[in-house]
């Protein structure tokens, strides 16, 4: 569990791995008054390598939603807009899910024909 201890917004709970992270004081004013004051997600795996990967996208994308708040007023923002980041963050998670359910299969499958071109292009030049 040491890798947990050192990512940061990880947690490793008996059902598996989630990502929790404080919203700042600026968005606990417009969210709705129910929700709490973390924004909380299972990340659907058990796997500390898929968890920190998805950790660190969803870091990416919660500061930049964040640096935005800090940079302008945040008057105009209404409770959709952390909807919208929460449903944004779930995006991540499901599309991480779907890949990794597809990475049994062979690359042929995956792939379309045209990355096979440009796979074989890139090996010309190279």
């Amino acid at each position: 569990m040491a890798g947990v201890a050192h990512t940061p917004y990880l947690e490793k709970r008996p059902s598996g791995y989630f990502f929790r992270r404080r919203l700042p004081t600026a968005w606990l004013e417009i969210s709705n008054p129910g929700q709490s004051s973390a924004l909380c997600l299972s990340l659907r795996t058990e796997v500390l390598s898929e968890a920190k990967i998805l950790v660190a996208r969803l870091t990416a994308l919660t500061d930049a939603a964040f640096a935005l708040t800090t940079e302008r007023p945040v008057d105009h923002l209404k409770p959709e807009h952390v909807a919208l980041l929460t449903e944004m963050a779930r995006f991540q998670i499901a599309a991480h899910e779907s890949l990794r359910a597809c990475a049994g299969r062979s690359r042929s499958a995956i792939d379309p024909p045209s990355w096979n071109l440009f796979t074989k292009w890139r090996s010309a030049w190279a």
